[in-house]
């Protein structure tokens, strides 16, 4: 028999509880943590708010962020157990970390509690600078020129036919 959400989201509550009492030194009744939705909860004291989604969960950094302003927090705690359905954590913590004040990721296995490292941003890629020629051709032409993950792709009329795509290899035409 599976958990209604709301049965999962006391489960959490009580959990984060425990771990917010044990890792951070407050103490917040499990009655006192909210529903957030989807089997998370949250909790906040003072100046500190902590989200806890359901395990699995993806993690609504918005959502978190959005919860923590309403209750006057300065500081969000994401308590999260790694899951594939929670995502990247290290994506989340770089997100995060734009913000003036960043919210704190961290990663729950058991009782052990770790902050997440903000994981290195993609990188961008662009085309190669000898397609700027073939790129000015394809514009004169009357094609849209698109560039997508450093491949340049010339569209007719927005058709999803690529009349052109500009190919090369290490920088340079093929041989």
């Amino acid at each position: 028999m599976a958990l209604t959400p709301e049965r999962r989201a006391a489960l959490v509550a009580a959990r984060s509880a425990a771990v917010v009492r044990d890792h951070f030194g407050v103490d917040i009744a499990p009655a006192d943590w909210v529903d957030i939705g989807g089997g998370g909860a949250a909790a906040s004291d003072g100046d500190a708010a902590w989200v806890a989604p359901a395990d699995g969960a993806p993690v609504a950094l918005g959502a978190a962020l959005a919860w923590a302003m309403r209750q006057r927090a300065s500081q969000l705690h994401l308590v999260v157990v790694p899951s594939d359905g929670a995502g990247p954590l290290g994506e989340v913590a770089r997100r995060g970390g734009q913000f003036v004040v960043p919210p704190r990721v961290w990663a729950l296995a058991g009782i052990d509690l770790t902050e997440v490292a903000a994981a290195d941003a993609e990188p961008v890629l662009v085309p190669p600078p000898i397609t700027a020629e073939s790129m000015l051709l394809l514009e004169q032409a009357g094609v849209d020129v698109v560039v997508e993950e450093g491949v340049v792709i010339g569209e007719l009329a927005s058709l999803l036919a690529r009349p052109a795509e500009i190919v090369t290899v290490d920088g340079a035409w093929p041989a």
